[in-house]
């Protein structure tokens, strides 16, 4: 019946609309400041790791340079300058998605300090959270890590105070861990995808036979 076409179709349409306005939920992210032993623990593995002696990337990993400076590899570090001003800022790239990154970071050296850099993660659907603890301006060399419950595709880096100015850094020894694997829907999702297989289901059996 046309009454029952018409139900199934708003139950397809709620649940893709009412699944699209759902919120994400915030990762937990642990950080680990000076504490790669910490990191490591927490990250499992195995662990990937880009030493920078050349200008070809470990698989699984790409570099996005900064605009202003612009960012480069040269003398076994990434090099480039957290400001939030410029048109496209630092970042890397997961290409499975990662669950923990960190790198020995120099940010008192390049340039004088600035205001530390604070990483803002992106995940696959889209959303973005960023790390409460920045990386302190007087790092000259220390590691600096995250883990996080929920695997991310990106990791930018900006300045945490552009009034003090921008943060030049180095980094070297980039690792992470590659989640390897498709998330996995939330039981919230998967309810309303089954509302709307239902649906179907019933504007088929009360088809009539041709």
């Amino acid at each position: 019946m046309k009454i029952n076409k018409t139900l199934a179709q708003l139950a397809v349409a709620s649940a893709i609309t009412l699944g699209a306005a759902l919120p994400a939920q915030a990762a937990v992210v642990s950080v680990f400041s000076n504490n790669y032993a910490g990191w490591l623990a927490g990250a499992g593995g195995p662990v990937v790791v880009e030493d920078f002696a050349d200008t070809t990337l470990v698989p699984g990993l790409s570099v996005v340079f900064g605009s202003n400076r612009p960012g480069d590899i040269s003398s076994g570090t990434y090099n480039d300058r957290a400001e939030d001003t410029q048109t496209t800022k630092p970042q890397f790239l997961f290409g499975t998605g990662a669950t923990a990154f960190g790198a020995d970071w120099n940010l008192a050296g390049p340039g004088g300090q600035g205001s530390g850099i604070t990483l803002l993660l992106t995940f696959a659907d889209l959303t973005t959270q960023i790390v409460s603890t920045a990386i302190p301006a007087s790092f000259a060399g220390e590691f600096f890590g995250i883990v996080s419950d929920t695997p991310f595709v990106s990791v930018t880096f900006n300045e945490t105070n552009p009034t003090i100015g921008v943060e030049t850094f180095a980094l070297d020894n980039a690792r992470f861990v590659t989640s390897g694997a498709q998330q996995v829907p939330e039981p919230a999702s998967l309810a309303l995808l089954g509302i709307a297989l239902a649906g179907l289901g019933y504007q088929r059996r009360k088809r009539p036979a041709a």
